[in-house]
């Protein structure tokens, strides 16, 4: 079983990725992404800022639906 503070360390450890926007392109990356118990908004900012990816911690916390923001 994965302690919190294991989770902790692998959530740090995701948000340094630098380049999260297309590490997303992975179902499994998401589904894993979709179990964080923190909110979680991705944009990409390439081209106009846009919003690629947002976990359900994310839209409890906003109110607002990934799929409203990735228009």
């Amino acid at each position: 079983m994965t302690s919190n503070s294991d989770k902790a360390e692998t959530v740090e450890q995701l948000l340094e990725t630098p380049d999260l926007a297309s590490a997303l392109e992975s179902e499994q990356f998401k589904k894993f992404l979709d179990q964080v118990p923190i909110a979680i908004a991705v944009s990409d900012v390439s081209g106009p800022e846009r919003v690629v990816y947002a976990n359900p911690e994310f839209e409890k916390l906003s109110g607002l639906k990934a799929a409203k923001l990735a228009q």
